[in-house]
């Protein structure tokens, strides 16, 4: 798909903890017409004029994101915090922390390599495939207690799927618009995270995946839910009618097979905003980012189990 060439071209700093406008996303019936309000003049009645082409946005997104969790630039700029156990899971999680002063962000990463194989503790290939690639956002919410709810915005699977799902090194291709909303121990209140998520195969070889996850505002956009606040009048439980603070999250994460065994990288950076201060968000971390290893094997086990 050639790019419009009235569509500017995406940012070259996507995965960042400042949410990106409606203009700096592509253009989706859903979402509005960003361009309408962002200008008077009468050449924003073309609705690419300013929002980036959805190919070129989603292989910007892909690329950065690989880029930052790629094992050399990983391991020179994230430091050792600690390493974690994280039960169920057999595989201990190193913890690693990495500072970007220029941007005012505390990124915190987990590697965990596992076993190849569908036992107690472990997950095999197909599996990991299936829960961290495959309707990425519902799952996380499946394998996370404190997720109550990853409420889809709007996607453009299908238009990426007439491009024959294929973007420069990288391939079998999602994005979508979701809500992300964690329950947070009294007396805070529930914390909602707007993100667009890009999940794709790397197609340099047949065993590596990756999904990454960027911050967008979504305020006053009608068809979101907890953004605009509609839940409070139309949620269908007493949690989805809570007000919600609107926060921000970004993430990198790669999956990869490589002897039998299987690597898990992610990295990410947060601020649930209101009235938690981030120091207390940052001692908190390393903790939360290796407790999900533990939760994602107690999933998949159960899933086992009930056949």
């Amino acid at each position: 798909m050639e790019q419009s060439t009235s569509a500017p071209p995406p940012s070259s700093d996507l995965l960042r903890l400042r949410p990106l406008s409606l203009s700096e996303i592509p253009a989706h019936p859903l979402l509005g017409d960003a361009s309408v309000s962002a200008s008077s003049k009468d050449d924003t009645k073309d609705p690419d004029l300013k929002h980036p082409d959805l190919v070129a946005f989603v292989q910007a997104v892909l690329d950065q994101g690989h880029t930052f969790i790629s094992k050399p630039q990983f391991d020179e700029t994230f430091t050792a915090v600690s390493t974690k156990s994280s039960p169920p899971s057999i595989a201990h999680v190193d913890v690693l922390k990495r500072e970007i002063p220029s941007k005012g962000e505390a990124w915190f990463a987990r590697r965990s390599v596992h076993e190849n194989k569908k036992e107690e503790g472990s997950a095999d290939w197909t599996e990991m495939v299936f829960a961290l690639r495959d309707d990425h956002s519902l799952h996380e919410r499946d394998f996370t207690p404190t997720l109550w709810d990853a409420r889809k915005i709007c996607d453009w699977d299908s238009e990426l799927s007439s491009e024959s799902g294929k973007i420069n090194g990288f391939d079998t291709l999602t994005a979508g618009v979701f809500e992300m909303c964690h329950e947070i121990p009294a007396p805070l209140g529930p914390r909602c995270f707007p993100v667009l998520v890009v999940t794709g195969n790397v197609t340099s070889r047949d065993d590596c995946f990756v999904a990454v996850t960027v911050p967008v505002d979504l305020a006053g956009i009608k068809t979101s839910f907890y953004s605009s606040g509609r839940n409070v009048e139309e949620g269908s439980t007493k949690l989805e009618k809570k007000k919600a603070v609107i926060g921000s999250y970004a993430a990198a994460e790669k999956v990869t097979l490589d002897d039998e065994n299987i690597e898990w990288v992610m990295a990410t950076a947060s601020d649930a905003k209101g009235n938690l201060p981030m120091f207390a968000q940052k001692l908190a971390m390393p903790g939360a980012v290796a407790k999900d290893v533990g939760f994602l094997m107690k999933w998949l086990a159960d899933r086992r189990k009930a056949g």
